[in-house]
């Protein structure tokens, strides 16, 4: 089952995110001797090798998934808990305000920004609190 070895493979199939606790149970059922260590030592290497990459959920859960052909941020919708990839141009342009307005260089590859996708978006969302100064 190695990646090294002829016949290796990710113990997920590509595409959605998945969290460590996930590819520990699935790589259990592939031999049942797997060790949670193995499988973070693992992700690691991977990591390291630019296979894939993790990122973290409004939570704060890392999440882990083959690495994109660009570097991307999520959407996470508050309503219905969907995600959603960030464009990589539209991710630029939000890293670029923020480096511009406050010299801050935004790893995109953390970030999600919580909110409500069109069918679950509140009649009148919350608005900050006026302050006064």
């Amino acid at each position: 089952m190695a990646l090294g070895r002829p016949g290796g493979r990710y113990p997920w199939p590509p595409g959605p995110r998945r969290s460590a606790g996930e590819l520990i149970a699935r790589s259990r059922e592939l031999d049942p001797t797997t060790t949670p260590s193995t499988v973070y030592r693992t992700l690691d290497l991977l990591e390291e090798l630019g296979l894939v990459c993790h990122g973290h959920t409004p939570d704060g859960r890392e999440e882990y998934h083959v690495l994109p052909e660009t570097v991307h941020g999520h959407l996470h919708c508050e309503g219905c808990g969907g995600t959603w990839e960030i464009d990589p141009e539209a991710g630029a342009v939000i890293a670029r305000a923020l480096e511009a307005q406050l010299g801050f260089a935004v790893d995109l590859s953390h970030v999600t920004i919580s909110g409500w996708c069109p069918a679950c978006r509140p009649a009148q969302p919350c608005q900050p609190a006026e302050t006064s100064d």
